[in-house]
């Protein structure tokens, strides 16, 4: 029996559109688009992974590219760049009455900061993200951190990812697990899965 539903946060529950910040970052700067995609991700997967901090993943990125800290952080956590996924959270709240909700996600602590600003963390009986424990998805130890604690067995979960890597090897675990296109297809997958949804 499923008991619980596992969600990614990034580009399931919150879409990023990294293209975007980086035109408005390239332009802004001067900077060459290419070159800003690498030192960013280069530094992000850091401050993803918890080896570095998110000031210290700012202050890598002034030092490497020039840009100033401030206008950079100003940026970066504008919400211009991102949403919130209302009709997702819609389904959660529904699925929330039957089901224990956790968040599994590879980021940072800024992303985990923005399910505060979104007022959404209610929603949540259990929220786990990469920098915190310094391991990331798709690695096993990381849906069974999740779980610790909690009594409930990788069998009566259901993880729900828009990477096809991380739900494959999540179901390599026992979970059963769903790969994220589209809400329309996720409530499918979902009733095809067992769960009740009202």
């Amino acid at each position: 029996m499923i008991k619980c539903i596992i969600f990614d946060w990034g580009n399931v529950i919150k879409f990023y559109d990294n293209d975007k910040f980086r035109n408005i970052i390239s332009r802004r700067f001067n900077i060459d688009k290419e070159l800003f995609k690498q030192v960013e991700l280069k530094h992000r997967l850091k401050n993803d992974f918890g080896k570095i901090t998110t000031e210290q993943y700012i202050e890598a990125i002034e030092n490497e590219l020039g840009i100033d800290k401030k206008e950079y952080s100003k940026l970066l956590f504008s919400k211009n760049f991102s949403n919130i996924n209302k009709d997702l959270i819609k389904i959660i709240k529904n699925l929330k009455k039957n089901y224990k909700i956790f968040v599994l996600s590879n980021n940072n602590e800024s992303a985990k900061k923005s399910i505060t600003s979104h007022k959404i963390e209610h929603l949540f009986d259990k929220i786990l993200f990469s920098y915190e424990v310094k391991i990331k998805k798709p690695d096993p130890r990381f849906f069974r951190k999740l779980l610790k604690g909690t009594k409930l067995k990788l069998f009566e979960c259901v993880f729900i990812d828009d990477r096809e890597d991380n739900v494959i090897e999540a179901m390599k675990l026992g979970m059963k697990g769903i790969i994220y296109t589209s809400n329309k297809k996720l409530l499918k997958d979902l009733k095809d899965s067992g769960i009740s949804i009202k």
